[in-house]
């Protein structure tokens, strides 16, 4: 019978117990942090590209003995010198930008007034 006012109290287990005691073991004792190792990844060096030199190209131009335009109203001889040099920029994988400056080195006489 239960008297007005008393508490239940559970009993006390072994098992309750262990549970405290480590919990109070694990408040009392340094948190170790687990050790985090960087991970390295092996990174290759960069390739270093020179800049297209313009002299350069040029005297690789020279080597290819590019036709020399004189001017004049044969059509023909026209697209043969354009052909010409359109053929050696090819060759030499010459960037747009540089074809005509390395083409106009091979201007002569009434040519130049274009």
């Amino acid at each position: 019978m239960r008297t007005r006012g008393a508490m239940l109290v559970a009993p006390v287990v072994q098992i309750d117990l262990v549970v405290q005691e480590e919990k109070v073991t694990s408040i009392a004792q340094p948190r170790v942090e687990p050790r985090i190792i960087p991970l390295v990844i092996p990174v290759d060096r960069p390739v270093v590209v020179e800049p297209i030199k313009e002299d350069k190209l040029l005297s690789e131009f020279r080597k290819n003995s590019p036709q020399r335009f004189y001017g004049g109203f044969d059509l023909e001889k026209n697209d043969e010198w354009i052909l010409n040099h359109e053929k050696i920029h090819m060759l030499l994988n010459t960037p747009e930008n540089l074809n005509v400056s390395l083409s106009t080195h091979y201007l002569e006489s009434n040519a130049l007034m274009w």
